[in-house]
C-alpha cells in the first residue's frame, strides 16, 4: 500500500491565507483541516496547504462526520489529492467512533457526484439521516458508512 501524500492538519492563520487566494468564502463554522503535501521519503510535511476540508462531528446525528467543504489550490486538482484527502477524514472519524461521512453536492456539479461516487459514497435514501433543511436547498446528500 502507498503512502499517503497529504496529511491534515489545523489550519492556521497564515494558512487560510494562502487558501484564501483560491477558496472564497471559506463557512466559519466547521473543523477547518488543512491538506498538507507530505514530502517523502523523509517525512517533512509542508506547512503550506494544497486545499481544506472542512467538517463537523454529530451533525446532523451523532456518529457522523459531515463534510461541508472540500477545496484544493488549482495546480492540486484532478491529482487524487482530493480522494487522499477524503480518504484522511474517513480515518479521522474511524479513530472518534463515527460510522457515517456524509457530504452534500450541488446537482450542476456532475463531476463533483462522480468523485464521491467513485470514492464509494451512495445518494441518501429519504429519512435515512435528517438534514438540516429537509429541502436540502436542492442539493444531493450523499453518505458513506465506515463501521
Amino acid at each position: 500500500m502507498m503512502a499517503s501524500r497529504i496529511l491534515l492538519g489545523a489550519l492556521t492563520t497564515s494558512g487560510r491565507t494562502t487558501v484564501a487566494v483560491w477558496c472564497t468564502g471559506l463557512p466559519d463554522a466547521g473543523e477547518h483541516l488543512a491538506i498538507l503535501p507530505a514530502n517523502h521519503p523523509h517525512g517533512e510535511v509542508s506547512r503550506d496547504p494544497i486545499g481544506v476540508l472542512i467538517c463537523r462531528v454529530d451533525l446532523p446525528a451523532a456518529g457522523c462526520l459531515t463534510i461541508d467543504s472540500l477545496s484544493l489550490s488549482p495546480a492540486h486538482r484532478g491529482r487524487g489529492y482530493g480522494s487522499e484527502a477524503v480518504r484522511a477524514a474517513e480515518k479521522f472519524a474511524v479513530e472518534r467512533g463515527l460510522a457515517h461521512v456524509l457530504a452534500e453536492i450541488d446537482p450542476g456539479e456532475g463531476l463533483g457526484f462522480y468523485f464521491w461516487l467513485r470514492l464509494g459514497y451512495r445518494p441518501a435514501q429519504p429519512g435515512e439521516i435528517f438534514w438540516r433543511d429537509p429541502r436540502h436547498d436542492g442539493r444531493i446528500a450523499v453518505i458513506r458508512h465506515l463501521l
